[in-house]
């Protein structure tokens, strides 16, 4: 059974000492989570003092313990004295998480118990089985539910992550390592679902790789990738096409020389080290990505997620077409909003953009495109005149010509709190490169 005592202690001592916590605290924090008994009827005690409004303190506990006649299970005020003489108050919300954790486990476990049992008895009724786990589940996880704030709480909230920006220098999102771009966005914003579209050939896996490794390699922010077209071999293979200017094409179908080999190896040291985490299941279904994306930012700290390609997952309910993207870019959009971290998802667009004499792609050209333009934070297209012989000439860009020779658009067709723009990059088709 996962517990542990000295952690709740810690909690106890850290909240009789500090109460000055208990404001943030006491909302998601319920007595049952506790595992030693004891611990649980102090605390339901420290919160009854607190929800009465009287100041929590030694005295204060220990009179409420006295008056239900609870404070002799505890261990008396000997065991009060005790849990305040090591503490070192710190980060208390840090071991909440984790005392919440160990709580749901055992509960988790606890249920998976009775599923085993009653599942074999006889004349097990299933859908009887499903909707009592179901519920039980929704009840397991009501705490996640309890994230209400006042507005003076994310007010001063704003105003210190406002105030670290200017004193550090920090941008306000995550870097792309695309100038122009990030001067556009502030960087990928947390909580953001930002769509990248394009018709095949446009080069959209190479600029989500290409936004990965940025943050990947100069920033050493851990990154992941979900490919559902691509192996991981591949990816890498593009990867350190990118890096080493060796053709994608050779490196994946293994002609490169000797030679040339070693320059890959050679220039691929940072991108080896680089916390980039690859998962290639193919016909991946939401709630699976969920589950991993949840593990990744859990166990590898992951500030960002791509996910390659949104048609190419599977929701979980049976339902058409349409219904089922809008069921998936809707779920996206509460995993970046849960998890807290951007999510790139990309996109195919319709054939529609083949009939049109510019070929520029628009908002109605998202495939199957559902509540996509809803749900996401930021839409952007990708388009490559060359691709098309658009352009000749030059493509007119503000007051410039630029030589669509390697040009690929970046256009952003839908942004909250964005200007509505083209950013110009250099693509780099046969080394998957693209560079400001």
């Amino acid at each position: 059974m996962k517990n542990d005592k000295k952690l709740e202690c810690w909690i106890l001592g850290c909240l009789l000492l500090d109460p000055h916590n208990l404001p943030t605290i006491a909302p998601i924090l319920k007595p049952e989570y506790f595992y030693q008994k004891e611990n649980s009827i102090l605390y339901g005690a420290i919160k009854t003092v607190f929800d009465r409004g009287t100041h929590v303190d030694y005295i204060s506990v220990s009179q409420e313990l006295n008056k239900i006649g609870r404070l002799q299970d505890i261990g008396g005020v000997l065991y009060l004295t005790e849990l305040t003489e090591k503490v070192l108050p710190n980060d208390i919300q840090e071991k909440v998480r984790i005392l919440t954790e160990f709580y749901l486990l055992r509960e988790l476990e606890t249920l998976g118990n009775e599923i085993s049992y009653l599942s074999t008895t006889q004349n097990a009724d299933c859908f009887e089985l499903v909707e009592k786990v179901t519920k039980k589940i929704t009840e397991i996880t009501s705490f996640a539910a309890s994230n209400v704030k006042t507005v003076g709480e994310i007010f001063y909230s704003m105003v210190n992550e406002i105030n670290e920006v200017i004193d550090k220098g920090l941008p306000t999102g995550l870097m792309s390592g695309f100038e122009n771009l990030d001067k556009q966005t502030g960087g990928w914003q947390n909580g953001n679902l930002i769509i990248i579209a394009a018709r095949p050939g446009m080069g959209k896996t190479a600029l989500a790789l290409s936004l990965l490794k940025y943050p990947a390699i100069n920033l050493k922010k851990p990154v992941a990738f979900f490919s559902m077209e691509m192996t991981a071999l591949e990816l890498v293979g593009r990867l350190a096409a990118s890096e080493s200017e060796i053709g994608a094409t050779k490196i994946n179908q293994k002609t490169i020389s000797r030679l040339e080999l070693q320059t890959v190896t050679g220039k691929c040291f940072k991108l080896i080290d680089a916390p980039i985490y690859i998962d290639d299941t193919s016909a991946l279904r939401i709630s699976d990505l969920k589950s991993k994306a949840k593990k990744l930012v859990y166990e590898h700290k992951v500030e960002l997620i791509v996910v390659d390609y949104l048609q190419m997952l599977h929701g979980d309910l049976k339902a058409n077409r349409e219904q089922e993207i809008s069921y998936i870019s809707r779920n996206l959009k509460i995993l970046a909003k849960e998890l807290n971290v951007p999510i790139i998802a990309l996109s195919q667009l319709s054939r529609k953009v083949e009939e049109r004499p510019d070929k520029r792609p628009q908002l109605s050209d998202l495939r199957d495109s559902g509540s996509i333009e809803q749900d996401a934070d930021i839409v952007a297209f990708i388009f490559r005149p060359e691709y098309y012989d658009l352009f000749p000439n030059g493509y007119e860009y503000r007051d410039k010509v630029l030589p669509t020779g390697n040009l690929m658009l970046f256009d952003i067709a839908k942004g909250r709190g964005l200007q509505i723009c083209e950013i110009p990059l250099k693509f780099y088709g046969e080394f998957m490169l693209i560079d400001n």
